[in-house]
């Protein structure tokens, strides 16, 4: 009885072996269909084309990954030169007053160049500077300290310092 059970095994393990090659081959004639290009190249790489296709999904990603991240920098770079700056500064100052500086850029398009030319207000230390946001308008208690905050460090009754911004608040 052990011979009978043993060569019916052996009988399984072989039907078992040859539909999966079947199988295989199946997968291999499909996978050609789909991509002839890929099993051409990867004979020719002496590999397989799933190894190839794994190679080739990878290179995708880190071009397209580093596409994106070269436009975010773009994009970074782009947000930080439209931003607005305020320096304090009492350079070449002839009154004992401190006043603040506040640069406006005004873009002169030349060709494909843009030229900026900064123009400096000065504003003695008792003037309110005027800004963007109005008292009125539709913002949150948030914002409009924010606004208080930026039109004191500009005006120069407030140091761009963390010390200063609390004892403000």
């Amino acid at each position: 009885m052990n011979a009978e059970a043993n060569e019916a095994k052996r009988r399984e393990t072989k039907q078992d072996w040859l539909r999966a090659q079947a199988s295989r081959a199946e997968e291999l004639r499909e996978s050609r269909r789909a991509n002839p290009v890929t099993s051409l190249v990867a004979n020719w790489l002496g590999t397989t084309e799933a190894r190839l296709s794994l190679l080739l999904d990878f290179a995708y990603v880190v071009v397209l990954e580093g596409t994106a991240c070269f436009a975010w920098y773009f994009a970074g770079l782009g947000a930080a030169a439209l931003g607005r700056k305020a320096v304090a500064s009492d350079r070449n100052a002839t009154s004992s007053q401190p006043e603040a500086v506040a640069p406006i850029p005004k873009a002169t398009p030349v060709g494909c160049i843009e030229q900026t030319a900064i123009h400096a207000a000065t504003i003695a230390e008792g003037e309110s500077v005027a800004n963007d946001v109005s008292p009125g308008s539709a913002m949150s208690e948030d914002d409009l300290m924010v606004a208080k905050i930026h039109e004191a460090v500009v005006a120069g009754r407030l140091k761009r310092n963390l010390a200063s911004i609390r004892k403000f608040l």
